[in-house]
């Protein structure tokens, strides 16, 4: 990739950072937060319910050397997640679902090369070395027009040639925000406003941001709705006891950013089968669409 291409990891962690302490008018504030962010009631419309018609999956897929055997596990039991929030969540009308890599990924799209952008092509080692995308509907993700069997095997093996410095939850906002979601850029029409966003992170590595702050750009990126956010996490849970050598690290500041959220969830990255963990997660965000 030529060196004009790279993406300034540092660079878009400070962007993350303003973007972050600026907040916003009439935006859910985290500063003095205790153990949740955001209200039941909507800061702008206290009758607005999360009706869960419509929503938005980002999996945020560590790409490092240490991940291959987490991502084959991934891909074997997405569905349990994805199938059994169907069935749960009665309501639901349509979703999107989108890939993308704590690095900048050099063997994407060109126009989808820095970070949080949505994964559309795939290379290198333990990867599916596809062109996944664009998809059904002409977008760099997902929706329930794909055979997401073929698409999201596709596009969720993205080998193990990335950074060893993860950036999880600097490429979620990246993802969910400008430049990336800009008219015609990489993420364009991904996120909702009113979907619920399901965000996903799958790293053997810890949060890069301090939980608060990424808890505020997270709740940025959904116009101040904190409770329009479900995060799972799997990762070297705390309590899970997986073993943790010199290429990851317990991930206490992962687990301290679900709990910041109503709606958050940590699983043990070192379980055997993902299925069991999806179960569980499908619970979290079913509670996160009352009436359903």
């Amino acid at each position: 990739m030529a060196p004009a291409l790279r993406h300034d990891v540092r660079g878009v962690t400070r962007l993350v950072l303003a973007f972050a302490m600026a907040g916003g008018c009439g935006r859910t504030s985290l500063e003095g937060a205790g153990d949740r962010v955001g209200d039941p009631e909507d800061p702008d419309d206290p009758d607005r319910v999360q009706t869960c018609e419509e929503v938005d999956f980002l999996f945020v897929i560590d790409n490092s050397s240490s991940m291959a055997d987490n991502q084959s596990k991934l891909v074997a039991n997405y569905a349990t997640f994805i199938d059994g929030i169907a069935r749960t969540v009665h309501r639901l009308e349509s979703i999107h679902v989108g890939v993308t890599t704590t690095d900048a990924y050099s063997y994407n799209n060109f126009a989808c090369r820095g970070l949080g952008g949505l994964v559309v092509e795939t290379g290198g080692r333990a990867s599916s070395s596809r062109a996944c995308g664009p998809y059904a509907e002409g977008f760099n993700f997902m929706t329930d027009a794909d055979d997401l069997e073929d698409t999201f095997r596709c596009a969720a093996q993205v080998g193990t040639e990335g950074s060893a410095k993860e950036a999880a939850a600097t490429a979620a906002v990246a993802a969910l925000s400008s430049p990336m979601t800009d008219v015609g850029a990489c993420n364009d029409g991904f996120v909702r406003d009113g979907a619920l966003l399901v965000l996903v992170i799958v790293t053997d590595e810890d949060s890069e941001l301090d939980p608060l702050i990424a808890a505020q750009a997270l709740t940025d990126a959904k116009n101040g709705r904190a409770d329009d956010v479900v995060i799972v996490a799997l990762a070297n849970a705390p309590d899970a006891e997986c073993a943790v050598d010199n290429e990851g690290r317990v991930a206490d500041d992962l687990a301290r950013l679900t709990e910041l959220f109503r709606h958050g969830f940590i699983g043990p990255i070192c379980a055997p089968d993902y299925g069991g963990v999806f179960e569980e997660a499908v619970a979290v965000v079913e509670a996160a669409c009352p009436g359903t």
